[in-house]
């Protein structure tokens, strides 16, 4: 893989980063040939639509065959969590300039054929979405995406990036070779919800011996304000669980402005939490639904208070969450959720509750110096 050149702004559209001779097997021949990194803003939003999703849920689909698809909204720039930076791979041809240019008409983008891309958030460090088209890889694509995106983190200041990949596939292997560190890993677990068996389910959701003196509650959305600040507490408890959770405090400002992004995209939080006996919350879990994507719902936290464990909590909230959905949300068809591979009894709450592992996620750190 060589690189040729940098990229330029040119009538308000973010040029190629850089042009790259890349080699692979073509008729049986290894062959060169040119690739441009570019930049897509918003305002390419057709060529974005038209080239580099369907290449990113392809290359999903071929590599996680047996995980639905995530739908396409989810990679957009302009995510809840931040301002996101996407990067696209296409094969240079005589019309890959002219169709690049005129972002406004989609017949033009479909001129243009995308090889990769790459999401990066900045602000995070973290690329959510790092994919090459599954008959083009092996052939430099993935260095120069890998290349482009650490010189985005470099230039907001960071001095790491991080990439999610599939653990003991390809991915990995790429990852490692080229200088990145595994620093976690997670199974990705499902639960199918025409399978279970709701009579099991309202046992679970019922009180244990010890836990009696727990109460139930739940909120779509928006954390009632009396429970707020207790809220932020129980959500800073989770620091103590296994991987990389942040240790910052959950601040009453800081969740409201969460929960507004998140309802401004499509993406809604429907909690179930435990009161203890004086009130506060002991435990919690939110299970997320999409909008645009109304079948597969997936649980993003699930916590309990180190002075309220042991009482089976965690595995009450997730079974009464569970009928929830399948009662306000019956279109629902798989709930997924992800818990670090040394987070024992998650996981095994999960195997309890009929939670299948279905894939290992590999979050590797790449530095930028």
């Amino acid at each position: 893989m060589t690189r040729r050149g940098v990229g330029t702004r040119d009538a308000g559209v973010t040029r190629a980063y850089g042009e790259y001779v890349v080699g692979g097997i073509f008729g049986g021949q290894h062959r060169l040939h040119l690739m441009r990194i570019h930049r897509l803003d918003l305002a390419e939003a057709a060529v974005y639509r038209a080239t580099a999703i369907p290449v990113w849920q392809a290359a999903y689909a071929h590599t996680l065959p047996d995980v639905l698809v995530p739908d396409a909204a989810q990679l957009l720039p302009d995510a809840a969590e931040g301002h996101r930076t996407v990067l696209g791979a296409f094969e240079a041809s005589k019309d890959s300039d002219s169709a690049i240019a005129g972002v406004s008409a989609v017949s033009a983008a479909s001129a243009v054929s995308a090889i990769g891309v790459s999401v990066i958030n900045p602000a995070k460090t973290i690329a959510p979405a790092f994919w090459v088209a599954p008959d083009r890889r092996r052939r430099g694509i993935g260095s120069a995406l890998l290349a482009e995106s650490l010189e985005i983190v470099r230039a907001a200041g960071q001095a790491k990036l991080l990439l999610r990949v599939v653990g003991g596939d390809d991915s990995e292997g790429f990852a490692q070779a080229r200088g990145g560190r595994v620093i976690e890993r997670e199974t990705l677990s499902g639960l199918d919800l025409s399978t279970i068996d709701r009579g099991a389910f309202d046992l679970w959701a019922a009180p244990t011996t010890t836990g009696a003196g727990y109460t139930l509650i739940r909120w779509s959305d928006h954390c009632p304000e009396e429970l707020a600040e207790s809220f932020c507490d129980a959500m800073t408890a989770m620091a103590d669980a296994p991987g990389d959770v942040s240790s910052t405090p959950l601040t009453v400002e800081k969740l409201r402005e969460k929960e507004q992004a998140l309802v401004r995209f499509g993406i809604h939080r429907h909690f179930q939490a435990a009161l203890a006996a004086d009130g506060q919350i002991a435990g919690f879990t939110n299970v997320v639904t999409l909008e645009k994507q109304p079948g597969p719902v997936e649980i993003w936290n699930t916590g309990v208070v180190r002075a309220h464990r042991g009482h089976r909590l965690a595995q009450r909230l997730k079974a009464a969450a569970t009928l929830w959905i399948l009662d306000a949300y019956p279109q629902s068809t798989w709930i997924f959720t992800h818990n670090h591979v040394a987070n024992a009894p998650m996981l095994a709450v999960n195997r309890r509750l009929g939670y299948q592992p279905i894939v290992e996620w590999v979050k590797v750190e790449f530095p930028v110096s």
